[in-house]
């Protein structure tokens, strides 16, 4: 692939490691490649008319260089995803299971330019909120939907349908529906399994059930997902894609979720090892 235009997403709360910005605008230029920023007004000492506003920077890039931590990575890949953009992850963060390299190995940009790399395709989840038939909210998301309820102090019941078949009822205080890539997030803290990220599959996981039964449920990818929110506990809820927005839904309300034909793109190297990398990571915590 030609990846002569880079765009570089840098995450302000990391502006203590602006070095590694200029280091791989260094590399870029060694490199000769065209590059452009997304606006950044906490970015200094750098040519300003490299910068673009949103709407002048998906639509250029041929790669993106995300620096900053997983959630860096999370919010480009909204958009980079609509644009079948790949995404160079560099982690400055605690994580980073999403990069491709950590700060010290900003270097392997030229393996990257030179050819020596994979790509790796993640699924994403769709989910349409409909009240009375009509569709009334979509989202779209790489990691999670989440429904909770909030600051309300009351559980909510759960009626979890399969393909239009009833697989479970939960009573509990809030629900997470995961993409493997999601499943060492939220859903990993709620008590979910660990699946592959290129795995197809769809996690179903109650948060706080009170229940002594209650599990996650593991579908094929090609599976859709409706969930029902009935008022005997609680008659609101709020439902998120990725950590944004906090759309309000009541029991008239029905949660569809399921795999987007849309996918995130990373660029990663032969020698990062999903477990090897769940090892490191999760023994640090």
């Amino acid at each position: 692939m030609n990846f002569s235009v880079c765009g570089i997403v840098f995450n302000a709360d990391y502006k203590t490691h602006s070095d590694a910005l200029k280091k791989v605008i260094k590399i870029l230029e060694k490199n000769k490649k065209e590059y452009i920023i997304l606006k950044n007004d906490s970015i200094y000492d750098i040519e300003s008319s490299c910068f673009r506003t949103p709407e002048d920077f998906y639509g250029k890039c041929d790669v993106i260089i995300a620096m900053g931590g997983d959630g860096t990575l999370l919010t480009v890949a909204h958009s980079a995803s609509e644009y079948n953009i790949p995404i160079f992850g560099i982690n400055l963060g605690h994580l980073g299971f999403m990069s491709a390299v950590e700060k010290n190995g900003i270097d392997r940009i030229t393996e990257f330019f030179e050819g020596n790399y994979k790509t790796d395709e993640r699924m994403m989840l769709d989910c349409e909120i409909t009240e009375n038939g009509k569709v009334i909210h979509k989202l779209r998301c790489l990691n999670d939907v989440v429904i909770s309820r909030g600051s309300y102090p009351r559980m909510i019941n759960f009626n979890i349908y399969i393909d239009g078949i009833e697989a479970e009822n939960y009573t509990a205080d809030g629900l997470i529906v995961s993409t493997p890539t999601g499943s060492t997030a939220y859903s990993l803290s709620a008590g979910g399994p660990i699946a592959e990220p290129d795995e197809n599959v769809i996690i179903t996981t109650p948060i706080c059930p009170h229940s002594l039964k209650s599990r996650s449920i593991i579908s094929g990818g090609n599976k859709t997902i409706s969930i029902g929110c009935d008022g005997n506990y609680n008659n609101c809820a709020f439902v998120s894609a990725d950590g944004r927005d906090a759309i309000k839904v009541t029991s008239d309300c029905q949660i569809t979720v399921k795999q987007s034909e849309i996918t995130t793109v990373f660029i990663k190297f032969a020698d990062k090892n999903f477990y090897k990398i769940l090892k490191e990571k999760m023994s640090e915590r």
